[in-house]
């Protein structure tokens, strides 16, 4: 079962989004169909509605996205997403964030 989608927004220069409550799981994610700023994308998550902010890692390795292109919908495990309940969308990784050229939005798919 699909529950609606939430969007993520990055502001123009900056490599974070703000902060997305999630009611499901996350399931996918859809780039701006132009002007995506070429960069990998990574993820802070929160279990407890904001108050504390972790890396997302799963299986070890910091989850990351590779270079989705502009237009494109990357799918997610889903399963990797239980518990928490808010996001924060980065454009590049923990270690070498990107800062976009304008305000981007992002379309964030979720999973019951």
């Amino acid at each position: 079962m699909s529950l609606p989608n939430a969007t993520a927004t990055i502001p123009s220069g900056s490599s974070t989004s703000g902060v997305v409550t999630m009611v499901g799981k996350l399931s996918g994610i859809s780039l701006p169909v132009t002007g995506w700023t070429d960069a990998p994308l990574s993820f802070q998550v929160s279990p407890d509605n904001g108050a504390t902010w972790y890396e997302f890692f799963a299986n070890g390795n910091e989850l990351v996205i590779p270079n989705p292109g502009a237009g494109s919908f990357s799918g997610i495990d889903y399963r990797f997403w239980g518990g928490v309940t808010a996001l924060i969308v980065r454009s590049g990784t923990s270690g070498a964030p990107v800062n976009q050229g304008a305000q981007r939005v992002l379309t964030l798919t979720q999973q019951a």
